[in-house]
């Protein structure tokens, strides 16, 4: 599985009304860190791309030399954590250089993501957005429900989580470690915190069904976004550190230890022994 993201901490900006945003820097790198470690996302570390406070056209370039040096992408993942507008009905994201008078100019929309993905077509998009504002995603839905592709045999399936509403605010630690979000997404990766245990991968719209429920107790007036359209097979995002396998043990349930982790993979080969020990006890 050919599987490829391209993470965007926006964390400098050099106009005037953009305040720097130093959790951006440590969202972005968890990010990355995430989803290129083999034994979580697998990701494709020399075709991926991270970058820290890029241009507008940087951003523009990259999208670029993804595209072509890489076709037939099983997986493709966007992230981004900075400053976010809507504007005319666009959901715009600021990189280092934009102006927020001519947003339309030196931001990045999201509907031109939207039309590279209707071209390349990878077979699962997910697309995680931690700004303010960034539930406008929806506005530009309408870039990328193709009527003329949906039901067709092999439908791209595209996943999006949005930090916040569209009039709402994205909040970040005072320490600067982070976006509530997307802190609370790597961890869920990473497993940290445990989503489920009875499938071997996790999706974003699972994911972003559970931060729905988890931010808002954490974040008072912020309300992630889950939006996803898969017509046909299952939506990949990252390996589920917490899948037991065929047989299921509550050691993991009550112990908070991912499966897949060094400790977890000691308990699951000594798992008859522990429990013929507990048995007997």
């Amino acid at each position: 599985m050919k599987k490829i993201c391209l993470i965007i901490g926006s964390k400098e900006y050099q106009h005037k009304n953009l305040s720097n945003l130093p959790g951006c820097e440590a969202d972005a790198n968890n990010m990355f860190q995430a989803l290129t470690d083999p034994l979580l996302g697998g990701y494709d570390k020399g075709n991926s791309c991270l970058l820290i406070s890029p241009t507008l056209e940087k951003v523009r370039d990259t999208f670029d030399e993804i595209f072509q040096r890489n076709t037939e992408i099983d997986v493709f993942t966007v992230s981004f954590s900075g400053h976010g507008g809507v504007k005319t009905g666009n959901l715009f994201l600021c990189m280092k250089n934009t102006v927020t008078e001519r947003l339309s100019t030196t931001a990045f929309p999201l509907s031109s993501l939207f039309t590279m993905l209707n071209e390349v077509a990878p077979k699962q998009t997910n697309i995680i957005i931690d700004a303010c504002e960034s539930g406008g995603v929806v506005f530009d839905l309408r870039n990328i429900i193709n009527p003329e592709l949906l039901g067709a045999k092999d439908t791209p399936g595209v996943s999006i989580l949005a930090s916040a509403a569209s009039d709402q605010s994205a909040k970040e630690y005072p320490d600067g470690s982070g976006g509530y979000a997307t802190r609370a997404l790597v961890e869920c990766l990473t497993g940290k915190i445990r989503v489920q245990s009875n499938r071997p991968y996790l999706n974003l719209v699972e994911l972003g069904t559970f931060l729905s429920k988890v931010i808002p107790e954490a974040v008072d007036g912020q309300n992630p976004v889950v939006w996803g359209l898969n017509l046909f097979g299952d939506a990949f995002l990252t390996n589920n550190p917490h899948f037991e396998g065929e047989e299921l043990s509550y050691s993991y349930h009550l112990a908070q230890i991912p499966a897949s982790s060094e400790t977890g993979i000691v308990i699951q080969k000594e798992a008859r022994v522990l429990w013929d020990i507990y048995q007997n006890l």
